[in-house]
């Protein structure tokens, strides 16, 4: 027990020490911790409201998955339908059978119908006019439900050209997409159910010929809805309708009934909540049901005196782990229980090699928030390649148990001139593994990366063309996936803003306990950086030499001391800076302005003319790290 207690000690004793968003883990580094800092109480807000943003979007695509379920059910039935039509096969009893089989496969639907035209489906509609238990004018219009005991129910549809009551049928006719009918009462069994209905229009040819709707109860989504509490157990979610009627809130009796409160747009907002009675953040995000153009809304509402807590010391928001690789360090799910103990929301960014079911489980019960997958290529030989490893298919494993346990997928891949003609395939593994996120960055050239600019790089018309498939399959997978294209600076003509401003919200310690404020500054020369472990972190933030070295703009020279846009940029990278030019206080060589540009030209001319570099790659390992620093 006492054992226990001393262990338990030194863990808090070390996350309060090295208040962290990277545990990274490089070749020469055991491993790297780094936090996100909020540094003023609006620099605290602004961060704050972008986590609660990023959180609105993982939970919408929840919610959204749902409502996807019954439109697939809907769109598959309506398929197979219209097969057996084009087959020939123009049997009536088959399309009861298909309304059966669909039923029974989809447990979660309360009924499912299907009405075609009249004489759209057989052209027999005559012939079964006035037989009994058939429409008075012979149309196909059924629907199944589940009697008392479970089994399915076939019946007459018989309000289809109702208005209202058969806008399931009447509004896919008229639009000529996929419909999700605004919530309604309806009696199953003698109980009275809130269900909504997705209905799909059976088309061929531009030309409607039916409709199928799947019915649920909105039982289900509510209760997901409600478990929502999206800041460390706080706050709520609000579902409306397209017609801003609430489908689910903390308030039962809303249900049903108009939403009484303003909506805004994606944006974060500030309000006063009357179910909280207090302020709150507030975002909205759309939930769009296939073609339909009428989104329902998800709400997320955080309180501002719960988020604003969390930043009360020095304003760590966020705890990370990432790589190299993290799952080398033995104690990863004790720092990750450790720090959403204290609050932080925790991220974890892996290659996989070590991941296990049982670590995963371990990450899970820890509190782990998400985790990012990384991957080299769609291919195995060009991953495989790149990671000098065997991996392919175990990353493949990894992100099927990463879905397994309800985490958000988040992937990333790295690209450059090796894989930006697989881009497409990139794309497409990811959505196979159910990606909620995608980030395709292109590869920064410093560092290592510089090393082995020349085989790297892609061309311009490489990069356009990347974009484009990009752009196309962002299209394709908005309800599903979010796709991020990362642009390499070279390329854009502009520097970015160096870990968004130096000394500006982040912070990075590594094993020996050095505060950096980005991953490599270390290489800066003339920069004395703090260590943790002989200062506190308020002096390491606010009066360390190293953090202050560059923040602002008051260090600037010419260029940028006159630019117009150094209140945007901050001058850049200083690596970059330092790698190119040979001075880490000039302009990024990225800037147009820099009189150093042309080292960035030269590169891009090289991409866009020369044959592809034959020069085998420098691959990151201990004996060209000893190499390359003059020590073999």
């Amino acid at each position: 027990m006492k054992d226990a207690m001393v262990r338990r000690q030194k863990i808090r004793v070390k996350t309060l020490m090295l208040l962290s968003i990277f545990l990274t883990v490089t070749v020469g580094f055991t491993a790297t911790i780094g936090f996100m800092m909020w540094q003023w109480m609006a620099q605290q807000e602004v961060l704050a409201k972008k986590h609660i943003r990023q959180i609105a979007e993982v939970q919408a695509l929840q919610v959204s998955k749902q409502l996807d379920s019954a439109l697939t059910a809907a769109r598959d039935m309506g398929n197979s339908a219209l097969a057996l039509r084009e087959a020939g096969v123009t049997d009536r009893q088959s399309l009861n059978q298909l309304l059966i089989h669909y039923l029974s496969a989809y447990p979660q639907f309360l009924s499912m119908s299907m009405a075609f035209e009249p004489n759209a489906f057989d052209d027999k509609d005559a012939v079964w006019a006035g037989q009994s238990g058939e429409d008075p004018a012979g149309r196909y219009a059924r629907y199944v439900d589940r009697d008392a005991t479970g089994k399915p129910a076939l019946h007459l549809l018989t309000d289809i050209e109702t208005p209202g009551s058969g806008d399931y049928y009447l509004l896919p006719k008229q639009r000529h997409k996929d419909v999700i009918i605004e919530p309604y009462i309806y009696p199953y069994n003698g109980v009275d159910v809130m269900l909504t209905s997705i209905a799909a229009p059976i088309m061929r040819d531009g030309q409607f010929l039916g409709s199928v709707t799947s019915d649920f109860s909105l039982a289900t989504l509510q209760s997901t809805i409600g478990a929502i509490k999206p800041w460390t157990g706080t706050g709520y979610a609000l579902l409306l309708s397209a017609g801003n009627n609430v489908v689910s809130s903390p308030d039962q009796r809303a249900a049903g009934k108009p939403y009484a409160g303003q909506i805004a747009g994606h944006d974060v907002t500030r309000i006063n909540d009357p179910l909280l009675k207090e302020d709150v953040f507030i975002t909205w995000q759309d939930i769009a049901v296939g073609n339909s153009q009428t989104p329902w809304k998800l709400a997320i509402v955080t309180p501002v005196s719960e988020v604003m807590a969390e930043a009360r010391e020095m304003g760590a928001a966020q705890l990370g782990f990432s790589g190299g690789e993290p799952l080398v360090r033995q104690d990863l799910a004790e720092l990750i229980g450790e720090g959403r103990r204290l609050g932080y929301y925790t991220n974890l960014i892996t290659s996989g090699v070590g991941l296990t079911e049982a670590r995963l489980d371990a990450f899970k019960a820890a509190g782990l928030d998400h985790i990012q997958l990384s991957f080299q290529d769609s291919s195995r030989e060009i991953n495989d390649f790149l990671t000098h490893t065997r991996t392919f298919e175990l990353k493949q494993r990894v992100g099927e148990m990463i879905k397994a346990r309800g985490w958000p997928m988040v992937m990333n891949v790295v690209i450059h001139r090796l894989n930006i003609e697989h881009i497409g395939r990139i794309i497409e593994m990811a959505d196979a593994l159910g990606a909620e996120y995608l980030e395709l960055a292109n590869a920064q050239y410093y560092s290592w990366a510089l090393l082995n600019r020349d085989q790297l790089m892609p061309s311009r018309e490489q990069l356009r063309r990347a974009e484009a498939v990009t752009d196309e399959w962002k299209a394709r997978l908005a309800e599903r996936m979010r796709i991020l294209f990362v642009v390499p600076d070279y390329h854009e003509g502009k520097p970015k803003k160096c870990m968004n401003g130096w000394g500006n919200v982040f912070l990075t310690v590594t094993p020996d306990g050095t505060a950096l404020p980005c991953h490599t500054a270390r290489m800066l020369p003339g920069l004395d950086f703090p260590n943790v472990q002989e200062h506190s972190l308020r002096h390491v933030w606010f009066e360390s030499e190293g953090f202050n070295h560059y923040r602002g703009t008051g260090w600037m020279k010419e260029p940028c001391a006159s630019c117009e846009d150094k209140e945007k940029d901050y001058g850049g990278c200083r690596c970059q800076a330092y790698l190119l030019a040979a001075d880490p206080d000039a302009a990024d060589p990225v800037c147009p302005k820099s009189p150093h540009h042309e080292h960035v030209a030269a590169a891009i001319e090289q991409a866009d003319t020369a044959a592809p570099s034959t020069r085998p790659l420098i691959f990151r390992d201990p004996k060209e790290s000893r190499r390359l620093c003059g020590q073999d």
